[in-house]
C-alpha cells in the first residue's frame, strides 16, 4: 500500500503580471504545493506586512526591503526570480523647475522627496545622482512614509526627515521639495522629468555594464523551507516554465532584446545587478554592511 504526500496550500502574494500567468491560473504548477495567490489592489500594504508581521509564506517583495529585513533577521530567504526588472538611468526622478534647479548638483543643499528612504527605486536612483558626482549626504531626504521595517528607523542617517501621511506631490508643487523621486507632478507644466531621455540612456547603459535596475524578487519563509527543503527549487523552476509558456505564446512578439527581459531569473543572470544594488545600499546608508549574495540567495539556483 502506497500514500501520497498531502498537498500543502501556501499563502503567496505575487502581482498579476503576464509572466507569472501560467504560474497563477495552474498551466505550471509546483510539484507538493498550492500557491493560494492574494488578491489586492495595491502590493505596498501586502509587502509591509510580510516585513513586520510574516502574514505569508511565498511572497513578491522589493528587493531593497528584503535586504534590509535580513539586515534584521527576518526569517525569510529569497529565490532569484525577479519579477519586475528595468533598465534607465535617473528614471522617475522630477523636479519643479520654479525652484531654480537645473541640475542635479543643484539638489545639494536641498530638500528631495521620496516616498520612503529604503525603497528600491529611491536606491536606484540616489545611486545614479551619486555617479552624476552628488553628494548625497547634502541633500535632504523627504519622506511621505514609514520604512517597512522599523527597526531601521533607529539607524536611520541624519539627513532624513519623515513626514508619514503628508504628501509629496502637494510638497513638490508647492515648491517645500525641489525635486522627487517616484513623486507624481499632478499635470503641472513646471514639474519636468530630471532626466527626459533616461530611457535611451539607461539602454545604452545596459548594453555596456549589463546591470538591471532588479525591482522585486520573490521570497519565502524560512519555516516553509525548514519544513520542505525542496520547494526553493521547486518554486525557481515554476517561476522558469510560467515565463518560458509566457513567451511561447507570444509567438515573434516576445521580447528579443535583454533589456526587454520582464522576469529575470538565475543568480548568474542576476549576480553583478545585485552587488551594484548591495554597493548602493551600502554607501547611503541603507546597510550597515554589504551582506553575502550567496547567503541571501543560497543554492545555487540557475
Amino acid at each position: 500500500m502506497t500514500t501520497s504526500t498531502p498537498t500543502r496550500t501556501l499563502k503567496t502574494v505575487v502581482g498579476g503580471y503576464k509572466h507569472c500567468e501560467p504560474l497563477r491560473d495552474g498551466r505550471v504548477a509546483v510539484p507538493g504545493v498550492q500557491l493560494d495567490f492574494m488578491e489586492f489592489q495595491s502590493i505596498v500594504p501586502l509587502f509591509r506586512k510580510m516585513i513586520r508581521s510574516l502574514d505569508y509564506q511565498v511572497s513578491e517583495m522589493a528587493v531593497v526591503a528584503y535586504f534590509v529585513a535580513r539586515q534584521y533577521g527576518l526569517p525569510v530567504t529569497a529565490i532569484p526570480v525577479f519579477p519586475l526588472v528595468s533598465v534607465g538611468d535617473g528614471a522617475g526622478i522630477v523636479y519643479n523647475a520654479r525652484t531654480g534647479v537645473r541640475t542635479p548638483k543643484d539638489l545639494e543643499g536641498k530638500r528631495v522627496g521620496v516616498r520612503a528612504y529604503t525603497v528600491t527605486p529611491g536606491v536606484w536612483a540616489r545611486g545614479y545622482l551619486a555617479d552624476q558626482g552628488v553628494d548625497l549626504t547634502k541633500v535632504t531626504w523627504v519622506l511621505g512614509d514609514t520604512e517597512h521595517s522599523l527597526a531601521f528607523h533607529d539607524d536611520a542617517p541624519a539627513n532624513l526627515e519623515y513626514h508619514a501621511g503628508e504628501s509629496l506631490e502637494d510638497m513638490l508643487a508647492a515648491g517645500e521639495i525641489v525635486a522627487g523621486i517616484q513623486v507624481a507632478g499632478r499635470d503641472d507644466p513646471d514639474i519636468k522629468p530630471f532626466f527626459p531621455d533616461a530611457r535611451p540612456t539607461g539602454i545604452a547603459t545596459f548594453k555596456r555594464e549589463g546591470v538591471y535596475r532588479l525591482g522585486h524578487l520573490i521570497m519565502v519563509r524560512d519555516d516553509v523551507l525548514a519544513d520542505k527543503p525542496s520547494l526553493a527549487r521547486a518554486l525557481f523552476d515554476a517561476f522558469k516554465a510560467s515565463k518560458a509558456a509566457w513567451l511561447a505564446s507570444l509567438g515573434d512578439q516576445a521580447p528579443k532584446e535583454a533589456s526587454e527581459d520582464p522576469l529575470l531569473v538565475g543568480m548568474a543572470s542576476a549576480r553583478k545587478s545585485l552587488q551594484k544594488l548591495m554597493d548602493y545600499c551600502v554607501a547611503q546608508r541603507v546597510l550597515k554592511r554589504p551582506l553575502d549574495l550567496d547567503e541571501l540567495f543560497p543554492g545555487n539556483l540557475d
